[in-house]
């Protein structure tokens, strides 16, 4: 061993730009003068162990007719990056968050695309809508300040939209639209940096998530590439204006659904490409199973009136309304999308076309 070692030692030595190479990448690994993108991160990596690829695939429903690729791509080059599709209780809409910090609501062919709210004052037309450019990092140093709607839900009763945004929390907006209203910015006075997702409980209650208490969302990729978990399940009281964990210790919590009986809460894990559900009631209150593995990294999750399935990929997209891009309030079914900042349509006589996973 120490022989081999020596020659190894002795070959550097008779080679100098061997060792000065090996110098320059032992440099470049320890970054010492913090110049590298990760410099200026306490970065911590943590191992997360997934499923086994196989074994995910083999137990995934497929659609061999790959009729998800006969789809029509809706409204290109009208709206960059739609997050959540929305439809109020008129049926109006999609209602979209989009990547410039508006939510923007479809009122037909004659009319197109309007902004129907903005998550904070400070947005300005020349600062913010930047088009295509909205979705690169182009507009990162000003997405802060622009604001990034990401999950929509309307209130049946008062019509009211609540947005969780990426940047500002989560926030209220009237029927009739606006500047929307700030519910919960921060939590035990930490500011919540990350807010992603929500749904709304029959007792007024808003459950919606926290990714990270480390990074937002333009640092996002940190997220996956750490493996850190100190992403949340909050829950927002109404009456008494205050908010509470849930969950913690969380590995990038993404979508939020509940369940039609509300005795529990399905979201998804994106770093660890899972759905989780959490009992609100019965004997398991309290407790957290896993519903599926996924052959990928989840996003959003919604309902669909098709029974009790659940699915879950970048963005919910439904053919129940004959080839619209319409999602509604009732859906419990998701089909993937290889890009979340497109719309897809559908016509394929109202199959279902869905990787749908049956919940218990």
């Amino acid at each position: 061993m120490e022989k081999k070692g020596s020659q190894r030692y002795g070959t550097l030595l008779q080679h100098p730009l061997l060792l000065v190479l090996a110098l320059a990448i032992s440099f470049v690994i320890m970054d010492p003068f913090k110049m590298g993108p990760l410099g200026d991160h306490d970065f911590k990596p943590v191992k997360h162990d997934l499923a086994p690829y196989k074994q995910v695939m083999e137990n995934w429903p497929r659609d061999n007719r790959s009729r998800l690729g006969s789809g029509n791509l809706e409204f290109v080059d009208e709206v960059f990056g739609p997050e959540s599709l929305e439809f109020d209780s008129l049926g109006r809409g999609p209602y979209a968050g989009l990547a410039d910090g508006r939510v923007v609501r479809w009122m037909g062919e004659d009319v197109g695309w309007e902004t129907f709210a903005l998550v904070t004052s400070n947005w300005s037309e020349k600062l913010c809508s930047r088009g295509v450019d909205s979705t690169t990092s182009r507009q990162w140093k000003h997405e802060k300040l622009c604001g990034r709607p990401l999950g929509l839900r309307f209130h049946k009763e008062s019509g009211n939209l609540y947005i969780a945004d990426a940047y500002y929390g989560l926030l209220v907006v009237g029927p009739e639209g606006g500047i929307a209203t700030p519910l919960a910015t921060h939590l035990g006075g930490d500011p919540i940096l990350f807010a992603n997702d929500l749904d709304i409980h029959r007792n007024g209650s808003i459950f919606f998530t926290d990714t990270s208490k480390r990074y937002d969302r333009v640092d996002h990729f940190f997220i996956l590439l750490e493996g850190e978990s100190t992403g949340r399940l909050l829950r927002y009281d109404p009456p008494t204006k205050t908010t509470h964990v849930v969950l913690d210790g969380l590995a990038f919590p993404n979508g939020v659904q509940l369940s039609r009986d509300q005795t529990f809460i399905v979201f998804t894990e994106t770093t660890n490409c899972r759905l989780m559900k959490y009992w609100l009631k019965g004997p398991k209150t309290g407790k957290v199973e896993l519903v599926a593995n996924l052959p990928g990294f989840p996003d959003n999750v919604r309902l669909n009136d098709r029974g009790p399935i659940l699915g879950c990929n970048r963005l919910l997209q439904d053919s129940s309304t004959g080839g619209s891009y319409s999602q509604s309030m009732d859906e419990e079914c998701l089909f993937p999308v290889t890009d979340p900042n497109e719309v897809l349509s559908l016509d394929d006589g109202h199959e279902d076309v869905h990787s749908c996973i049956p919940l218990q």
